[in-house]
């Protein structure tokens, strides 16, 4: 299902994360919050994704990266547009 592909994805970057932030291996780090940023963006956990970008964002910059750099900036505008949802879909208040 959907669900476990997402917890999959989200166990293995954690476990990449945790071996990058041990080794101080800020490539890697930096990689690894623009995935976790890109899953929370399809999982449209929006505040979550946000968070990821701009941790890859901070260490992309200090590397100089700048086509990261850009492409993340790119990704955190595409997130302050306003999300459609079809009117039988909308959530009740």
């Amino acid at each position: 299902t959907e669900q476990s592909q997402f917890s999959k994805a989200n166990s293995y970057l954690e476990k990449s994360l945790a071996i990058n932030q041990q080794k101080d291996f800020k490539e890697g780090m930096a990689e690894n919050y623009l995935q976790f940023g890109l899953l929370f963006q399809k999982e449209n956990q929006t505040t979550k994704a946000a968070e990821y970008f701009q941790n890859a964002l901070a260490i992309y910059q200090q590397l100089g990266s700048t086509r990261k750099v850009q492409f993340i900036k790119q990704q955190l505008e595409t997130l302050k547009q306003p999300i459609s949802v079809a009117p039988n879909h909308q959530e009740e208040q």
